[in-house]
């Protein structure tokens, strides 16, 4: 988004295509910074407050019914099918591709008529 959208209104051009090597390289170790950052951050919330489990009471085991068990012992069988979906449908992923699509040619067009845009 950065180097699509505030690089061009800042002047630098679309991918900071007017600014020198330098200033890549100080974005990129920006970006590894973040990403260690956020990395280490996960890691240390693992550790501090881990996801809890269910478990069976006390000792007791949790009675599976041989349809069950047949079901979990078939080779097509994938945990997430016991999950209820949380994917987005088609219709959604169109309707966020076409803004982020309208969102990048506002900008290019903002930049290309700035100065008649008084920007």
């Amino acid at each position: 988004m950065m180097m699509v959208t505030f690089m061009p209104l800042a002047g630098a051009g679309f991918f900071g295509a007017k600014v020198d090597i330098s200033t890549h390289i100080g974005l990129l170790v920006l970006n590894l910074i973040f990403g260690a950052v956020l990395g280490v951050t996960y890691g240390l919330l693992g550790v501090v407050a881990p996801v809890r489990l269910a478990a069976s009471p006390a000792g007791g085991t949790v009675p599976v019914t041989e349809a069950e068990r047949l079901r979990l012992s078939s080779p097509d069988y994938s945990f997430n099918d016991d999950l209820p979906s949380s994917s987005p449908s088609g219709k959604t992923v169109l309707v966020i591709f076409g803004g982020f699509l309208a969102f990048i040619a506002l900008m290019v067009l903002a930049n290309i008529f700035r100065t008649t845009l008084g920007l």
